[in-house]
């Protein structure tokens, strides 16, 4: 996904404004599902068949060639497109393996990390506030290989809050319990006695099928009933009048991976920028040459049967390739091998779910106000609703 970041911090002079952040509280407001998956199209492509010498590589190779003349010529045996988690991982991971010795990444941003990004607000400087990815489950075994090899001293949410969830005015901390009392039309025919699960799962059954509706809202309310599809919509604050849906594959994955997770969660006490450092860290001391501000346009092969890259600075010749970017920055890169990646069908198949988060600083942690209240939070605990604009709300801190 390609992600933009807005931060505001409204803190006044004096800390005296309504709303300023005085006792290091936040709370992180997330709206809409925060699921857009991070694309690792981290395959080597095997470059297709050597082309003559009175072949063109693509249809703007005139163009194309203008370019690489004004830039400076770079050989690598590996180059990866995109330096956020998953380009780092791979050009870590072959120079520590010693699978390769000459690996070049290239990143369009000024940063690494891609989708995770902290920040910490003027006045709670210690407080690092994760703006994309901001925790991993228990069972993410790789990022937790990671938290051990490097030492990454890591904090847990605590396991006995039970989430809140909330539909219709009504308060529930599990999803069956939700469906009887704000759903009670789902007590009768097809999914009287069907969990959650299995109504994912059926719904998931009849995924070929969903090409032959206009809507992602048609193709679920055909299969989940009407209601079906309102309890589907609030659990995963999906807003059925959004003019950008994802398809029905997109969401049922997304909504199925949900449940394989443990719920157990944990986050580096740095943020999680302390992983993307510590790959970047360890890749450079093995000997990887990294290249930030540098958008990769061009992806070809050229005449010995290489891949070349043409990037904002450099003309790259390499002997394999890894892409680690979204959809969305891969659709803007020219060329032909390029083309071939844009065109497969897998590429074709990878969908899109919106999401929007924002942070908000606030005096007092009004969501503890009221412990007997229906909307008490503690720390970390999630209410998920759909009946105002801000779908999962989390105390932050």
């Amino acid at each position: 996904m390609e992600t933009s970041y807005r931060v505001s911090d409204h803190s006044g002079k004096n800390g005296t404004r309504k709303g300023v952040f005085l006792k290091y509280k936040i709370v992180a407001v997330i709206a809409i599902v925060v699921l857009v998956a991070l694309v690792l199209l981290a395959a080597f492509l095997g470059p297709g068949r050597k082309r003559s010498s009175s072949e063109s590589c693509d249809n703007n190779s005139g163009q194309q060639s203008s370019i690489a003349e004004q830039t400076t010529q770079l050989s690598c045996d590996v180059a990866i497109v995109g330096g956020g988690i998953s380009g780092l991982y791979v050009a870590e991971t072959l120079l520590r393996l010693q699978k390769e010795t000459n690996v070049c990444l290239f990143e369009r941003d000024d940063r690494y990390g891609g989708r995770i990004h902290d920040h910490s607000f003027q006045r709670a400087p210690d407080i690092p506030v994760s703006l994309g990815a901001w925790r991993v489950d228990e069972s993410h075994s790789t990022v937790w290989e990671i938290f051990k090899r490097f030492n990454i001293s890591v904090s847990y949410a605590a396991k006995n809050n039970q989430d809140r969830l909330e539909a219709r005015g009504f308060f529930a901390t599990d999803i069956l319990t939700l469906k009887q009392k704000a759903f009670p039309a789902l007590s009768h025919a097809r999914f009287q006695n069907a969990t959650y699960q299995q109504m994912l799962a059926y719904l998931a059954s009849h995924l070929k099928d969903g090409a032959n509706f206009t809507s992602l809202s048609d193709f679920e309310a055909e299969y989940l009933t009407p209601e079906g599809f309102q309890l589907f919509s609030h659990m995963n604050a999906f807003n059925p009048n959004n003019d950008c849906q994802p398809n029905p594959q997109s969401l049922t994955d997304s909504s199925h991976k949900g449940t394989t997770f443990t719920h157990n969660y944990s986050r580096p006490v740095n943020g999680l920028s302390a992983i993307t450092r510590a790959l970047k860290t360890s890749a450079v001391k093995l000997g990887a040459k990294l290249y930030k501000d540098e958008n990769v346009r061009v992806i070809q092969e050229n005449q010995e049967n290489q891949f070349k890259l043409i990037t904002t600075r450099y003309t790259v010749t390499a002997k394999k390739l890894v892409l680690a970017v979204p959809v969305n920055p891969m659709k803007q890169i020219k060329g032909s091998v390029a083309e071939r990646v844009q065109n497969d069908s897998i590429f074709d198949s990878i969908g899109f779910m919106e999401a929007f988060k924002g942070f908000a600083v606030f005096e007092e942690a009004w969501w503890q106000s009221n412990t007997a209240g229906s909307r008490y939070l503690a720390d970390e605990q999630e209410l998920l609703s759909s009946s105002d604009c801000l779908g999962f709300t989390v105390p932050y801190k």
